[in-house]
């Protein structure tokens, strides 16, 4: 397509030019006192919102592609149920993990309690102070219950986090774990033993993770000559861990 224009040096004269019609955009400076000019063909841009017009129409005279309430309500509801089962899990599993744990910190202060006793040459007993924390004094089990208590040198405790808590009797069958009465009844007595370890010849500390049927021990049987851990879900049966 041409056109004819008054160009600058031509004295008033119309040439012919034979150059396509365009329109001139304001120029923008890119440094150094150099200008670049920004033009665009008006044809091509006519036939570009033309087709963006069409589109707008078919989308309007045709069902576009897209999401309704009520799918997008149906989605939210799976991942609100799947995020459900996932945290319920992620609880158990936690549970768990942590009441686990009780039962080998249980299991390693008592055989460190009996290494102790067998290092010092002392007897040394192990007692509930409350439902979070083992106390180990230098002495009988009498008198780390009874008067002179004060005067027992306290050797070593440990503490369980919360919700585990140590049982007591009444709160635990006795012949449910292995190895017969609940040690911190009455306190574990360590007795240095030749070749032995100074640990009791049998019972156990009992465990349980709050106030569901999560249930963990440290238990002494006489058929071996140290303490196992062990574990419980509600009415089941004890198994090693």
């Amino acid at each position: 397509m041409h056109t004819r224009r008054r160009f600058l040096y031509s004295k008033g004269k119309i040439h012919t030019s034979y150059f396509r019609l365009e329109m001139l955009y304001p120029y923008r400076t890119t440094g150094a006192g150099t200008h670049n000019f920004v033009s665009t063909n008006k044809l091509d841009a006519r036939k570009s919102v033309k087709k963006q017009v069409f589109a707008i129409g078919d989308c309007k005279r045709r069902s576009c592609s897209g999401v309704t309430l009520i799918e997008v309500l149906a989605v939210v509801t799976i991942m609100g149920i799947l995020s459900g089962l996932g945290v319920a899990g992620l609880r158990s599993a936690v549970a768990n993990a942590r009441i686990k744990d009780a039962a080998y910190n249980v299991t390693a202060y008592m055989e460190r309690t009996a290494n102790d006793a067998r290092r010092l040459k002392a007897a040394l007993c192990v007692v509930r102070e409350n439902a979070q924390k083992l106390v180990t004094y230098q002495g009988s089990c009498d008198d780390a219950n009874g008067a002179n208590k004060s005067n027992l040198l306290k050797t070593d405790s440990l503490i369980l986090d919360v919700p585990n808590r140590i049982l007591q009797d009444g709160e635990v069958t006795a012949a449910d774990i292995l190895g017969g009465t609940n040690l911190v009844t009455a306190g574990a007595q360590f007795i240095p033993k030749q070749g032995l370890s100074a640990a009791p010849y049998q019972g156990f500390i009992a465990i349980q993770y709050g106030g569901d049927g999560r249930y963990a021990a440290a238990a002494k049987v006489s058929t071996k000559n140290a303490f196992v851990p062990l574990m419980k879900f509600d009415d089941g049966n004890w198994f090693g861990i």
